[in-house]
């Protein structure tokens, strides 16, 4: 469904929330990706409370002016809010069932990818992609989650524009070390 943004004051507060919201959510993870010791277990915490508290306005936003109107003023901004609204899964699925009917213009086929690989991750189910990673503390490695097809994934992932897993693994391994 195409979205028509009519642009009113209302409209651009709307989207102003949403890109402070999300230039929080970057600022609190670049720390935290920068963090050692007590201090990242500090930093997760207010990461933590950023993200609920994140959730909590996305949803009042929501409520007062419905899923089409926050999409579409939201940009691509709200994709980073629901995706790391981990702690209310409902939310996410709620939100990606949103995302498919209002925001095909605004988000990406890789970013609806990634939100449906958190979706499983966080309801322990495998994911499609391969857009989740932990961490195998026996190598100190970052690896995918259960996957729902290993042989397939690369071409799931060719579907929706990502590298093969392989070269993603990689790249993250080398840019997010475990300590």
């Amino acid at each position: 469904m195409k979205v028509k943004n009519i642009i009113t004051r209302d409209n651009r507060d709307i989207g102003l929330v949403i890109q402070n919201m999300m230039k929080q959510d970057q600022e609190i993870r670049c720390n935290f990706s920068n963090a050692t010791g007590i201090n990242r277990d500090t930093i997760r915490l207010i990461m933590r409370d950023l993200d609920a508290s994140n959730t909590r306005k996305l949803k009042r936003l929501i409520e007062r002016h419905g899923w089409q109107n926050t999409i579409a003023c939201g940009c691509g901004n709200i994709w980073t809010i629901i995706q790391h609204a981990d702690h209310d899964i409902c939310f996410q699925r709620r939100a990606y069932k949103a995302l498919q009917r209002y925001g095909a213009d605004l988000v990406q086929p890789w970013q609806m990818a990634s939100l449906k690989d958190r979706i499983l991750f966080n309801s322990g189910k495998p994911q499609k992609y391969g857009t989740q990673l932990i961490k195998n503390r026996d190598n100190k490695k970052w690896q995918p989650w259960r996957l729902l097809n290993d042989k397939k994934v690369n071409d799931y992932r060719d579907s929706v524009d990502l590298e093969p897993i392989e070269q993603y693994v990689t790249s993250f391994n080398k840019k997010h070390s475990i300590k």
